[in-house]
């Protein structure tokens, strides 16, 4: 699966056909775009993907809907008790955007629902558990019509599932099997409605729902499936790749480190070692693109020391709670830790990123990057001039080859997918209009790590008239329209704060989810009367694990 397994050095010179399989390659395809060329075809996860791989891998395309399955022995098969009228786990805001817009439809329903939205991963054992007690759970792909598998796995356990209308799901699973489709448009009347029809109806369809799910996406009888239908895509290859692009050969091996962990058997070595090596095969390669990936390698492997500190902090931390008053000063010290990892390599990267600033200074995205990492070195002052530069310099553009970083930093203010997704456009069009988008994405977000330094500063009076002039309707970012709402309450102008916080509430329901928590205490502090924002953070917020 080309997203998290980089390909073996000369697999392009191969005596036998190749295949790479994808299942969200535009959500990474910085690091996956130049890796397909390499390989004599694809196998898509659905048709939805079937279009873009034809125009971007140069190879043949073949379709296979049915590459996941779950394990038949660890399933429960559910309850007959059902605890719960909606379930959903998951990072329910980190991915896939337009999920939470129905995740807070979900809560809004009426208070004599059992909702409850766990925001995290559980063991398998208690996901399994969990959704064998619930009526109903739900899915969301980003790309309308993809499997999810979260829908099979719950009627497996007896479990129906609200899924996205059009999917492939519904045409492999049948009628009356205890799948419930939505629409863009309809989703809240389709859930009620599904809720008060469950005795009468979904409960028995999930019966059949659960038996089609057996016999369809076991794991074994995927695999199967799987095997014989390789070989018969293998047979259809009549064209060998035999132009890969020659940056493929640099492999990009670059992850988010909490994303890749399980590829190093755990151990930390080896993907340090991965990433020296990676550098050192760069040096000798010349231009902008090279030096770029250089210097992600080197936040990478600052991020992946950072996570595994983190991960022995963790431990640190919970043996020091147990331990009672006396471990109180120790445990300040570990919770200062938390927040101010550094390495030898983040300051590689800053000087890497610098001198890329200085040799091209007309790129946006490396005086971005720039900035982004003297924020996380502490140095507030370089980063505030560096995102005032991004923001106000109409001469700096964006390279569709030019990376930027994952999500570890601050990554409510950069929406990384956004980006992922007008790359795709590009790279399926090449219509500059889809680049625009990038650069008015990236000016964006740095007004936003602009807006957040001053406030921290306390200069909050400096930053409202900035971000005043500079938002419109238009304005995509979600944290910036919070920042607006915490610069107006700052600056105690709380009919404005209390425009916006309506305005959330009307047009932007989503804001309300993510910052919602943030909302609420703000206006207790400057003393800002918004009933009815409260009450449904609040029933939000209750249904939220």
């Amino acid at each position: 699966m080309i997203e998290d397994h980089p390909p073996p050095i000369g697999i392009e010179f191969s005596s036998f056909p190749t295949l790479f399989s994808t299942q969200d390659f535009d959500r990474h395809f910085h690091h996956c775009r130049h890796l397909m060329n390499l390989f004599d075809g694809a196998i898509a996860f659905g048709s939805v993907f079937h279009a873009k791989l034809e125009k971007l891998s140069g190879g043949q395309v073949f379709v296979c809907p049915l590459l996941m399955g779950f394990d038949a022995q660890e399933s429960e098969h559910g309850s007959s008790d059902k605890e719960f009228d909606i379930f959903v786990s998951g990072n329910l805001f980190n991915h896939s955007k337009g999920k939470t817009d129905y995740l807070w439809q979900i809560s809004q329903l009426p208070e004599s629902y059992k909702i409850r939205l766990q925001n995290s991963h559980l063991t398998r054992g208690r996901y399994l558990e969990l959704q064998g007690k619930s009526k109903f759970t739900f899915t969301y792909v980003q790309n309308w019509g993809i499997t999810n598998s979260r829908a099979f796995e719950a009627l497996s356990q007896g479990c129906c599932a609200f899924y996205q209308s059009g999917s492939e799901l519904g045409l492999l699973m049948g009628n009356d099997c205890g799948l419930v489709p939505y629409d863009e448009t309809n989703f809240a009347d389709i859930a009620a409605e599904a809720l008060d029809t469950w005795q009468t109806t979904h409960r028995r369809d999930v019966e059949k729902g659960s038996k089609n799910a057996f016999r369809i996406y076991e794991f074994e009888t995927t695999r199967r499936r799987y095997s014989r239908l390789l070989v018969a895509h293998a047979a259809l290859i009549n064209k060998r790749q035999s132009t890969p692009d020659p940056r493929a050969n640099w492999r990009f091996p670059n992850r988010s480190p909490i994303r890749i962990f399980y590829n190093y058997d755990g151990d930390p070595g080896k993907y340090l070692d991965q990433q020296e090596a990676f550098r050192s095969n760069l040096k000798t390669v010349e231009g902008y693109a090279a030096r770029d990936a250089i210097g992600e390698s080197f936040l990478y492997s600052h991020l992946f020391k950072r996570q595994v500190m983190q991960l022995q902090l963790d431990e640190q931390l919970r043996l020091a709670e147990a331990a009672g008053p006396l471990a109180k000063k120790n445990l300040s010290h570990l919770l200062y830790g938390t927040d101010h990892h550094h390495s030898k390599e983040l300051d590689q990267a800053e000087t890497t990123y610098r001198s890329i600033t200085e040799d091209y200074p007309n790129r946006l995205a490396a005086w971005f990057n720039l900035g982004r990492l003297n924020l996380e070195i502490g140095q507030s002052d370089q980063a505030e001039n560096l995102f005032k530069h991004v923001f106000s310099n109409n001469d700096l553009h964006y390279t569709a080859d030019d990376l930027l970083f994952w999500r570890e930093f601050h990554d409510r203010n950069f929406d990384y997918e956004e980006m992922m997704f007008a790359l795709l456009d590009y790279g399926q069009t090449t219509d500059r209009k889809h680049i625009l988008r990038i650069e008015t994405g990236i000016r964006e977000s740095a007004l936003c790590y602009w807006s957040d330094i001053l406030i921290d500063e306390g200069r909050s009076k400096e930053a409202l008239p900035i971000l005043v002039l500079s938002m419109n309707e238009n304005t995509q970012l979600h944290a910036l329209w919070f920042a607006r709402f915490k610069l107006e309450a700052l600056c105690h102008n709380l009919q404005a704060a209390e425009n916006c916080a309506n305005d959330f509430e009307r047009r932007r329901p989503s804001l309300l989810a993510i910052f919602g928590s943030d909302i609420i205490k703000i206006a207790d502090r400057v003393g800002l009367q918004i009933p009815e924002v409260r009450r449904k953070v609040e029933l939000f917020l209750s249904r939220l694990h």
